[in-house]
């Protein structure tokens, strides 16, 4: 019974990981493109649930990979996608800052919500956007919709669909962005 168990759960794991694996491989890579999107200009401003505001055009995005994540509370991929975005932030630090657009109807709801993770983080923003105006703006057509900006603002990637962060291939990414912004600004 239990090589039984065993194999599925082996098997389960292995079905969540090929899923996410072609969510990331059929995501919209902009850097490559030279499209209309990847020159958008994607500043926005919104309350942040814990009160103040948040601007991306603020300095506390300067010099940083920013990823710009759009969900709600009642969505299921959303509430499974939310901690593995906590866990990349965590690994990953102060260079990296995740701005975390919330389009739920009721803001206690969102606070309610973030209750089960404990303490804010200082590279990660959870803002509100009450009326999905900037959520229009981005173009987004589902939920969880994530943007992976470098660190000059310029859109690098665009991802639907829920994403499990932690995956080995999707923190390379994210290195591999800074890395590329670093030797940018390398004196050779």
């Amino acid at each position: 019974m239990r090589s039984i168990a065993f194999l599925c759960l082996f098997t389960a794991l292995f079905v969540a990981t090929l899923v996410t694996g072609i969510f990331w491989l059929k995501s919209d890579d902009t850097s490559s493109k030279s499209t209309a999107a990847a020159s958008k200009n994607y500043d926005f401003r919104l309350p942040l649930i814990e009160g103040g505001e948040f601007a991306f055009s603020s300095e506390t995005v300067v010099n940083k990979i920013a990823l710009v994540n759009f969900w709600a509370t009642w969505c299921e991929p959303c509430q499974r996608e939310f901690p593995t975005l906590l866990k990349i932030a965590d690994q990953l630090g102060p260079d990296y800052l995740f701005i975390l657009i919330s389009l739920d109807d009721n803001k206690n709801a969102v606070a309610s919500f973030l209750k089960q993770f404990g303490q804010s983080r200082d590279n990660v923003k959870i803002v509100w956007d009450e009326r999905s105006a900037i959520a229009a703006d981005f173009g987004t057509s589902q939920l969880p919709e994530t943007y992976v900006f470098n660190s000059n603002r310029h859109l690098e990637r665009k991802v639907i669909g829920y994403v499990d962060w932690t995956q080995q291939d999707v923190i390379a990414y994210m290195r591999n962005l800074k890395r590329a912004d670093l030797s940018k600004t390398t004196v050779h």
